[in-house]
């Protein structure tokens, strides 16, 4: 270890010889000719700095000068530091033995990567020597940040950031790809503004990537969220999500962007975030189940946010106050969905549907609430199906709050078999569990079919289908052919038979004009019309306030 408190000063130019005494310590051949003084702090000169490698006169103690001895000032380093090690001897190399946690060069430059301890090993002909290096984090790996200004900082680089420090190319770094690669498990990632076109993978549990509009609901104003604002954080690209618990707030996605996973993934949470203008659809809608994509190389499942594993459950999603507008492709599907929550979001001019439930896998606790349809193409909400014989559990689904206006327009006439394109669609009951549909409190707006609830008994059906229709609203300037609609093909009373309860409704061609629907417009519901509101004023002082 170096010893500052014994320094050698020439006074003069010029070399000087130094030989050993008994007890090995060097001294000047002629001591007449230097002067010794005791200093804290000074800068050495030498007019070989390399043949004289004990610059700050380092106490040898009693040592063989032609042994291998290191030299190391500190043999504790920071994470993303570096620390000089020297020898007594020339032409000396150096390896580690664990180059996750330390470095060395070949002039015996130590740079520490992580926590951890790493060997040094120095070896001079037939010599060696070892010195420990422990490794300690200067940084914190659980916050971390992301600015494309860093992108010509040096490795190491330490910038201080809001009394935080990041130190770049370890918790600090100008890519939001090299970032979630560096991360660890329940990093934060704050993403300064600009836009990112590298595709990553975020594969560790708790990460959450927080853009500056992480706070900001694009659903009241989007401006911050635009491409000219100095807030947005745009990804255009394909990305991944490949752990649970993740959570993304207050990005932009626009153009080629997909956002997709294929694993067991749980607690997803996806809030605040702006989609818009993006790719044009290229899997062909399809009524039936689309199957499943095992890897980021298929493309057998639709949607600019999927999650599509291979019979793996989507567990827990969240989706909240998150603006989609004009994205052509089915906006979020679900495969194999394990409750999910829809709460605040608004969708408009949607091309495919804008939330699909996709496979027969459906099952727990589904929330949609508080959320805008507005003028898309096909079905606003589609359970494709529910309650499987792969791993069956229960269904209730509680569609509420929400505005479904102009949706299931199909101006592509696109035909289907079993179900309306309409705000809510249900195809298919598998029969292996209870199964709760409570619909309330909505606003159908100009739907050519606002429910196509189809409940396909195949059996003698030992299960529970229960829907409950009720305090809703059903606006239509031209009467539709269906306000809901139940049998298809060769659908029957028998493997259809009426289990929707429509009663406490409004049903009329404005806000205050109200109508009476015909029985053929609720095919094969329970209808009970007495108890209807005579406009849209009395039923909004009615609702309950639930």
């Amino acid at each position: 270890m170096v010893h500052e408190s014994y320094v050698y000063c020439s006074m003069a130019e010029g070399d000087v010889d130094l030989v050993t005494n008994a007890a090995n310590n060097y001294y000047a051949v002629a001591p007449e000719a230097i002067d010794f003084t005791n200093v804290n702090t000074f800068e050495p000169y030498f007019t070989d700095l390399e043949a004289f490698e004990y610059a700050k006169g380092v106490d040898l103690g009693e040592i063989d000068p032609l042994e291998l001895h290191l030299f190391l000032e500190s043999d504790q380093i920071q994470a993303g530091k570096t620390a000089q090690l020297t020898s007594n001897l020339e032409g000396t190399t150096y390896v580690s033995s664990n180059t996750d946690v330390a470095t060395i060069d070949a002039s015996g430059l130590i740079t520490g990567v992580t926590e951890g301890e790493a060997v040094i090993t120095a070896t001079n002909g037939e010599k060696t020597a070892t010195v420990t290096v422990t490794i300690i984090m200067g940084y914190d790996p659980l916050n971390m940040m992301v600015d494309p200004a860093w992108a010509t900082e040096v490795e190491g680089t330490m910038i201080t950031v809001n009394e935080l420090e990041y130190i770049v190319g370890f918790n600090g770094f100008a890519t939001l790809a090299d970032a979630v690669e560096n991360a660890i498990d329940n990093s934060t990632i704050l993403v300064m503004a600009g836009e990112y076109d590298g595709g990553f993978d975020i594969v560790k549990s708790g990460v959450s990537i927080i853009a500056p509009n992480a706070e900001t609901n694009p659903v009241v104003d989007e401006t911050s969220f635009l491409k000219a604002s100095e807030t947005a954080v745009h990804i255009n690209t394909e990305f991944y999500v490949n752990a649970s618990n993740v959570t993304i707030k207050g990005i932009s996605m626009t153009g080629d962007v997909r956002l997709r996973g294929f694993t067991q993934i749980s607690n997803f949470h996806f809030e605040n975030n702006y989609v818009y203008e993006t790719y044009a659809a290229t899997v062909e809608w399809k009524e039936l189940t689309y199957g499943i994509d095992s890897s980021s190389t298929g493309e057998v499942t639709p949607g600019v946010i999927n999650f599509a594993g291979n019979y793996t459950w989507a567990q827990n999603f969240e989706f909240i106050n998150n603006k989609f507008y004009n994205v052509d492709d089915t906006n979020v599907f679900l495969g194999f969905a394990d409750s999910a929550t829809f709460i605040g979001n608004h969708f408009e001019g949607f091309g495919r549907d804008a939330v699909r439930f996709d496979y027969g896998q459906n099952k727990g606790v589904f929330v949609l609430d508080n959320n805008e349809f507005i003028n898309g193409k096909l079905n606003a909400i589609f359970f494709r199906g529910y309650t499987s014989s792969i791993a069956p559990g229960e269904i209730s689904v509680t569609v509420s709050n929400n505005t479904f206006d102009s949706v299931g327009l199909n101006p592509d006439e696109i035909v289907t078999t079993s179900i309306a394109f309409a705000g809510l669609a249900i195809r298919n009951h598998q029969e292996k569990a209870d199964a709760v549909f409570n619909i309330f409190k909505n606003d159908f707006v100009d739907c050519p079919v606002a429910l196509s609830l189809r409940n396909n008994y195949a059996s003698s059906m030992p299960y529970e289908l229960e829907i409950y229709v009720s305090y809703n609203s059903f606006i239509n300037e031209v009467a539709p052919a269906f306000y809901h609609k139940n049998q298809f093909g060769g659908d029957s009373n028998t493997s259809n038979p009426a289990d929707a309860v429509f009663k406490h409704n409004y049903y009329g061609s404005s806000e205050t004009v109200a109508v009476v629907p015909t029985a053929s417009q609720f095919n094969n519901a329970v209808v009970e019309h007495e108890n209807d509101f005579a406009t849209y004023a009395d039923l909004a002082a009615e609702r309950p306030n639930v």
